[in-house]
């Protein structure tokens, strides 16, 4: 519908006899359509919805983001660790972390507004995180144009 969502991506390589690459096979799935037994629970949605619309928010939290799910925070945490195999927290900071890098690529923003704008409260919380993510500088990805 040409706006973003949710889905879950799995890639697994394809090998040849040698075991070497040569191909990729992904297969995605929609976290807003419907599924049987195993469906997304509509709760979990609406929460991941609220992040995509507020990542910037400093209250943003995995509390706030259980309440959006009418969850306890404990079976949120559950079924977020379920559905992505990482901890709410960890799905905030990636959300972070993706609109950072896109900022860092599509904007001339300075490394200090990229970080107020994705969430982080200043230039050197926002530097160590990126870093630790992706093994560089804010600036050295900028530099890269990745």
């Amino acid at each position: 519908q040409g706006r973003p969502g949710w889905c879950l991506t799995t890639k697994v390589p394809i090998l040849d006899a040698r075991g070497a690459i040569t191909g990729l096979i992904g297969i995605s799935r929609d976290l807003h359509a419907e599924a049987g037994r195993d469906a997304i629970p509509q709760g979990m949605v609406r929460a991941l919805d609220y992040l995509e619309a507020n990542f910037s928010d400093a209250n943003v939290s995995p509390s706030l983001l259980a309440d959006k799910a009418d969850m306890s925070l404990v079976r949120f945490a559950r079924q977020v660790r379920r559905i992505f195999q990482v901890t709410p927290g960890q799905i905030i900071a990636r959300k972070r972390l993706q609109a950072a890098a896109l900022l860092l690529r599509e904007t001339d923003q300075t490394i200090s507004e990229v970080a107020l704008e994705s969430g982080y409260c200043d230039h050197s919380a926002f530097s160590r995180a990126f870093r630790e993510a992706t093994g560089m500088t804010p600036r050295q990805f900028r530099a890269q144009g990745l």
